[in-house]
């Protein structure tokens, strides 16, 4: 019996240690951890939610970075799911989660104006105080792009150890990178009272970027001048030198100068981009253009005149007629007073000077003693440089630049430098005049009826422009009344530039009228019956196409 109930007793025992074993009724959820869950899926939809919106206001990628968004959010939901331990698994989700959230951020402030971006100090203190405490002075935007200032030789420019150039090192680094990122090709620092102006040439249009303080661009134009192995003593006397910036984008050339005047020293940076390596085809000409200039660079000898005013992109038309000739078959040569890249297997030489005057024909004598196949003169803007280049056209080819505002005016200029109507007869191939239109931002440009008082005006049929584009009308806003701002143009309206074109080829009409010495506008007059279009006809035939807007037209036009 005894025996019985100990039995009994044992087996009562082992069953309540199993059963101990077993969670109570309202243990099997821990409430605190269904709390931090729901809060963290709160919050990760949030910021999804955010994500969407604001890359529906800047006009951003949003397919692309809302998928990014939502994977490092996905496999966040999954961390947390499934790593046992809660503590681990929360602050992975929240490292995992932040991953993609964070780099959309660091991406879109990059691009953004300083007053519209999101979790750095100033907004966070924005958000937490309030909006009513005094801004303070903005100083130069630090970006995300990482550059590194180097000399020509590949060096590197490192901080030197005076307090004064170290902090021209730091802002050095923020202005080339903010120049870099609005893609600027010049930057000039000009003393104005107690400020200076610093400003931005983007897309040929010149801008004030912001002011900087007296001591700010002091130590700016120093840490550049002895970056650039100039002077950094001298103020006054204007000196000249080059410097490179490795970004992500790659090398890019700077050309720094400096000069001195009563209100202070002025600082001028040139940035050299990859459009001086453009070939005939990348010019983007309409077809029947594009034929008629390979036409004149396939001609074996004779001149031919590349004319606009500054920046029209002149000297990349020049360089890319010189990469339509085999450079290992032909010797070819260029005289130019600043060569702006050097070209492959092209010999580049700089014109003499002579009694402080810069010989360009001297240079070119020396030169054509070396029989070479294809020449090139920066510019031929004196009498003797022509007629060299207009008789050694005769058995070779040449190009020079010039700087009249179109085609015929170029002509009427040849005509009295060569003083010799036969020889321009015989030499002359053609004259290509060149402007450089901003094209429309492709993200953000605005469809509209054109009216056709307008286009009677531009002397375009009525019935078959159905619409142009221009930049936004107006300012959009979102639901919450923050003006947009487009990701591809910055706000601008125009993204880039393209050439317009006005092509006078010398046909044999056109030759025996240059040999008879006859008018321009009579010359003219054969070339319309010949169906030739004037440069702003050129530039309608881009608005047309949506390239460009009929204002960018007009704005070309008056330069």
């Amino acid at each position: 019996m005894l025996n019985s109930i100990a039995s009994l007793t044992s087996s009562t025992a082992a069953v309540d240690a199993v059963l101990g074993a077993v969670p109570v009724p309202g243990q099997y959820f821990s409430f605190t951890k269904i709390v931090f869950s729901l809060l963290a899926f709160g919050i990760l939809a949030r910021a999804m939610t955010w994500t969407d919106t604001d890359l529906a206001r800047l006009h951003g990628r949003r397919t692309f970075w809302n998928a990014i968004v939502f994977l490092t959010g996905l496999l966040a939901v999954i961390v947390l799911l499934f790593v046992p331990n809660f503590l681990v698994a929360l602050l992975l989700f929240v490292a995992v989660s932040s991953a993609g959230l964070g780099s959309y951020i660091l991406q879109r402030n990059s691009l953004v104006a300083e007053t519209d971006r999101v979790f750095t100090a100033a907004h966070l203190k924005k958000v937490l105080i309030g909006s009513g405490a005094k801004p303070a002075e903005k100083p130069l935007p630090l970006l995300e792009l990482q550059i590194a200032i180097q000399q020509t030789n590949g060096a590197h420019v490192t901080a030197p150890d005076d307090e004064l150039l170290q902090t021209g090192f730091q802002l050095a680094h923020f202005l080339l990178a903010d120049a870099l990122s609005q893609r600027a090709t010049d930057v000039a620092l000009i003393p104005s009272g107690q400020t200076t102006r610093l400003l931005h040439r983007i897309d040929g249009v010149t801008t004030e970027r912001q002011r900087l303080s007296v001591q700010d661009s002091s130590a700016l134009v120093s840490f550049i001048k002895y970056a650039s192995k100039m002077d950094v003593a001298e103020k006054r006397v204007p000196q000249r030198g080059r410097l490179v910036v490795n970004s992500k984008g790659g090398l890019t050339p700077l050309w720094v100068s400096t000069s001195g005047s009563s209100a202070g020293e002025r600082l001028d940076i040139k940035l050299l981009s990859k459009a001086q390596e453009l070939t005939l085809d990348d010019l983007r000409l309409p077809a029947d253009q594009l034929n008629k200039i390979r036409g004149l660079a396939g001609e074996p000898k004779g001149l031919v005149v590349v004319t606009g005013g500054r920046d029209c992109g002149t000297t990349t038309t020049l360089y890319a007629f010189l990469r339509s000739h085999d450079a290992y078959v032909q010797h070819i040569h260029s005289i130019e007073t600043r060569p702006l890249t050097e070209l492959e297997n092209i010999t580049q030489h700089k014109p003499k000077v002579s009694e402080g005057q810069i010989d360009t024909a001297g240079t070119l004598r020396s030169v054509l003693r070396g029989d070479p196949g294809v020449v090139l003169v920066e510019l031929a803007k004196d009498a003797p440089t022509l007629k060299m280049m207009l008789q050694a056209a005769q058995s070779r080819k040449l190009y020079a630049g010039m700087s009249s505002s179109n085609t015929f005016a170029a002509l009427s200029e040849l005509m009295t430098l060569a003083g010799d109507p036969q020889l321009l007869s015989r030499s002359l191939k053609g004259i290509v005049a060149q402007k450089l239109m901003r094209k429309l931002c492709p993200t953000c440009r605005e469809a509209y009826q054109p009216d056709s008082q307008l286009l009677g005006r531009l002397n375009l049929p009525v019935d078959k422009i159905k619409q142009f584009y221009r930049p936004p009308s107006k300012p959009l806003v979102d639901e919450k009344g923050k003006p947009i701002i487009c990701f591809t143009c910055k706000g601008s309206g125009y993204f880039g530039r393209v050439g317009v074109f006005e092509i006078l080829v010398v046909s044999d009409e056109v030759r025996e009228l240059i040999k008879q010495d006859a008018g321009i506008s009579q010359i003219k007059s054969v070339c319309r019956k010949k169906r030739m279009l004037y440069l702003q006809e050129q530039a309608l035939r881009r608005v047309i196409e949506g390239l460009t807007s009929v204002n960018e037209v007009v704005r070309i036009s008056k330069t």
